[in-house]
């Protein structure tokens, strides 16, 4: 928490809003990609005619996925908006 303190009243917090719904547009874009990688991923297989290493690749997406999934009892952990409720608000909301 002190890094983001030092961070983003040094500055860094007035550019990212300066910009309006640009980059919170875009940082929302990038986190929404990442549930599309793994459909891709495998369709990528497909197109260059590489069905077989399909099934590989299913397994070890899957087993690091679940496996990540499987820890989130044992590292609870609640997001800063939660925590902090009244901490750093943004000025500039998406709608």
């Amino acid at each position: 928490m002190v890094w983001d303190h030092a961070v983003l009243r040094s500055g860094a917090k007035a550019v990212v809003e300066s910009l309006g719904p640009v980059l919170p547009g875009m940082l929302e874009i990038a986190y929404l990609l990442v549930y599309a990688l793994g459909p891709f991923s495998v369709a990528m297989p497909y197109v260059y005619g590489r069905r077989d290493r399909v099934d590989r690749f299913l397994f070890l997406f899957l087993t690091g996925t679940l496996l990540c999934y499987a820890q989130f009892p044992f590292w609870p952990s609640e997001p800063p908006r939660v925590v902090f409720p009244t901490e750093d608000l943004p000025a500039y909301f998406l709608s």
